[in-house]
């Protein structure tokens, strides 16, 4: 089918949103520009996205494959004479500038790649197994993960500790220790890599052939066509470093990016605490011992890329740095401080550390890590602190002095500091300060003391979003069910003037229902707020509201609260008075953990007990913002209601938050972005769209989604949820609530037996 004059190849005929949706694609890739794209789930935008964006780039190739030998020839002629004419003794020399030259040529002449990223590697699973269904299927492809998930190697792989594991990896690399990573390039090409696996199937095969997974898929990408990656690793500019990233003339893919803003924000902040400072003095004090001891006695010889005096220097610098914090000072009695951004360059200025030296800095403290981690065999622990200061050094200076200016224009920090872009804030963690003993040991050899931690935060999500845009990325499309309002999106990723679209639900109105329910059952306004927190009639209130729908919907029920204590509280009461028992009459209850580990547990019990064959179903207790609420899939009788019990609000007495607010206060003076009461309130409105985005997965699937606050009543509050879900809101009282429920899944009851999708 020709969509915007690309002959697109689509796995069965579309809907009429996804034609507008791979248009709006088609669009932003021909005239580079970006996009902001908004698809309800189940309207199948990942199909539309990657069948449009891979046609358009076929239509490329045999242009693209002209400029590339043209540019391969002109260096040929340019070049070859001047090869003839350098001896012997220049030779390597200018082969390695010819190298970079011609490196740099196949940047610019790089054939366009998809980079795909998405939340989770369980959500790119997801969306291969649909580039499978496709006559893409046999494209080049690979997926990134990190050492964590795929180191294979016998002893670094049980390491715990993510930094330790990375230094460890590195230095087994380095060294040609690892029998794994040493096979990589012998492996690479074997032609079961090169097919489309996910993140456990490369792991399995790479074993298979005893070679490291990390490393392959890394050399991997240089020659595929898509990379399916987690965005992080496309925002965080050490993840891009180590992986090798290269983002020029990429097609940029964001796949549920609602939190897109907030991972900006992240790549761009760090923490610094004072014991990272104290535990770096000691590294580099024992370090200095080592060497001392190795003068005595040559049995303990270590091969060094730094001498005494550089040791020395960074002991000082790391004194002068511990003094530095240990001096800020807190404000009032609340045990905190506020600065502007660029004060962070004030703290280490005064440890000599400034634009002219970090480099040096860096290196040296990098340089002591790896000696250190390399000891005992590359297994030692030793060095960790180091590298995370030389890390979170690197962050901080990557800010260029013309950064730092409009930074101090647009961006505020709490003393005088940064504004337009970061804040630094300082907190307690109430220890007893005892002085040292001696100028050249660190305050923590001693004793605890008011032990500091300071949190350089970045408050513009645009700012880390150009730090990636700048790579030379063609094309960047982002998109999700979930992002509305879109206009406030994209100015907080000051993104210009891109492609817009906000596509319609490909479903009838007859299967969803929408009800607002203000009150309960016996009448008690429900109300999700600070003030009822302990009130046991509003927890009674909303029981009894789950206790009464739970009787009419059928199958699997989620409910949401705004956090893990409300969450908490309401299981708690529940519990004592005797509802609980009740309700487990009813259905089977099952609350989201907190530990990663018991959560695939909980989820095969849930699924279980919707699954059997004439069971009472099944009540999943959620947060909004964890992990049930934020793109698992509940389709068909997994899904049939979702009650939303409260808005997610972030917790207002949070020091992030309420810079967070001030920021945005103070800059919309001038720029126009949004209020920080806006930024609050869409907070809260976006968690809630993701939450309901659970349920109705697909063009016939049903569900009944119900806002059981009286906060859902507001228009500021329904023209923030998404625009598909508006027209279809009604506010009814709780008795015409739960009758509209029946009517709907009697009307829905015949929709059942011809539901071919399953779970």
């Amino acid at each position: 089918e020709i969509i915007n004059g690309v002959v697109v190849d689509f796995p069965f005929e579309p809907y009429d949103v996804q034609r507008k949706f791979m248009h709006s694609v088609i669009e932003a890739l021909k005239t580079k520009r970006h996009a902001v794209l908004e698809s309800p789930t189940g309207t199948g935008k990942t199909l539309s996205l990657l069948c449009s964006a891979l046609s358009w780039i076929r239509r490329q190739s045999p242009m693209a494959m002209m400029m590339l030998r043209r540019n391969s020839m002109c260096l040929s002629v340019n070049f070859h004479p001047f090869f003839e004419k350098v001896g012997e003794i220049r030779t390597s020399e200018f082969r390695q500038r010819f190298h970079s030259i011609f490196a740099i040529s196949r940047g610019v002449n790089r054939k366009v790649r998809v980079f795909y990223a998405s939340r989770t590697h369980s959500q790119l699973r997801k969306v291969m197994l649909e580039l499978k269904s496709t006559n893409f299927k046999n494209i080049k492809v690979t997926v990134l993960g990190s050492r964590d998930q795929l180191c294979i190697h016998p002893t670094v792989s049980k390491e715990t500790n993510l930094s330790v594991k990375n230094l460890q990896c590195k230095l087994h690399s380095r060294a040609k220790t690892c029998h794994f990573g040493n096979r990589v390039e012998t492996c690479k090409r074997d032609a079961s890599l090169v097919e489309m696996v996910d993140i456990e199937d490369l792991v399995s095969k790479a074993k298979k052939l005893s070679c490291c997974p990390y490393y392959v898929a890394r050399d991997l990408q240089e020659n595929a066509d898509v990379i399916f990656l987690p965005y992080n690793y496309l925002f965080d500019p050490h993840a891009r470093k180590n992986l090798n990233i290269n983002l020029h003339n990429s097609i940029m893919i964001l796949d549920e990016a609602h939190n897109i803003n907030k991972v900006c924000e992240e790549a761009a902040s760090v923490s610094l605490l004072s014991s990272d400072i104290a535990l770096a003095i000691n590294e580099v004090t024992q370090e200095m011992q080592s060497m001392y001891n190795q003068q005595e006695d040559y049995e303990f010889f270590v091969d060094r890329d730094y001498g005494q005096d550089e040791l020395c220097s960074i002991k000082e610098i790391l004194l002068k740095l511990e003094k530095a914090v240990d001096n800020l000072e807190f404000q009032g009695s609340c045990g905190s401080a506020t600065h502007i951004g660029s004060y962070i360059f004030k703290i280490f200025k005064s440890a000599d550390v400034n634009e002219n030296s970090y480099q040096m800095v860096i290196s040296i403290l990098s340089k002591i890590s790896d000696t250190l981690s390399a000891k005992e065999g590359g297994t030692s622990k030793k060095g960790v602190s180091l590298k995370k200061l030389a890390d979170i050094i690197s962050v901080i200076f990557s800010l260029s002095t013309s950064d730092r200016s409009l930074a101090d224009k647009y961006f505020k920090v709490n003393l005088d500091c940064f504004i337009l872009c970061r804040q630094v804030y300082v907190e307690s963690s109430a220890l007893t300060k005892v002085p040292p003993l001696n100028s050249w040991d660190s305050l923590d050899t001693h004793a605890n003391k008011n032990a500091k931690k300071v949190n350089f935060w970045c408050f513009n999500p645009g700012y880390g979003m150009a730090k990636v845009l700048d790579s030379g990325v063609h094309s960047m499309i982002l998109t999700s069910g979930t992002l509305a309002p879109l206009a406030a999106t994209i100015r907080e990723l000051n993104i210009g003037n891109p492609i817009i679209l906000e596509s319609p639900h490909i479903i009838s109105p007859d299967q969803v229902l929408v009800n607002v329910v203000c009150k309960g059952p016996t009448g008690v306004e429900l109300r999700s707020c600070y003030m009822n927190r302990d009130n046991d009639q509003y927890w009674k209130e909303i029981g009894l509201c789950l206790q009464n729908y739970l009787r009419i919907i059928p199958d699997g029920v989620l409910a949401f609260f705004p956090s893990y204590s409300a969450l908490n509280k309401a299981v708690e009461h529940w519990k004592s008075t005797g509802l609980w028992a009740k309700l487990l009459n009813i259905k089977s209850i099952y609350v989201e953990p907190t530990r990663k580990h018991e959560f695939n547990e909980v989820m095969a019990d849930y699924c279980r007990a919707v699954s059997e064959r004439n069971g009472r179903g099944a009540v999943l207790l959620g947060v909004c913002r964890g992990k049930v609420s934020e793109g698992l899939d509940f389709i068909n009788e997994y899904g049939r209601a979702v009650l939303i019990c409260g808005l997610p609000y972030p917790p207002l007495l949070d020091p992030k938050v309420k810079l967070k607010k001030i920021y945005l206060d103070q800059t919309n003076r001038t720029i126009k972005l949004m209020s920080g009461d806006l930024w609050y309130q869409l907070e809260a409105t976006r968690a809630v769209n993701q939450a309901i985005g659970r349920v109705i997965r697909h063009a016939k699937d049903f569900g009944v989604i119900l806002l059981c606050d009286v906060k859902f009543n507001q228009k500021s509050i329904l023209d923030n949820l998404s625009k598909w879900l508006q027209p279809l809101i009604t506010n009814k009282s709780f008795g015409a609530s739960v009758a509209s429920i029946k009517k709907f899944f009697n009307e829905n009851n015949d929709r059942v037996s011809s539901l071919a999708v399953r779970i």
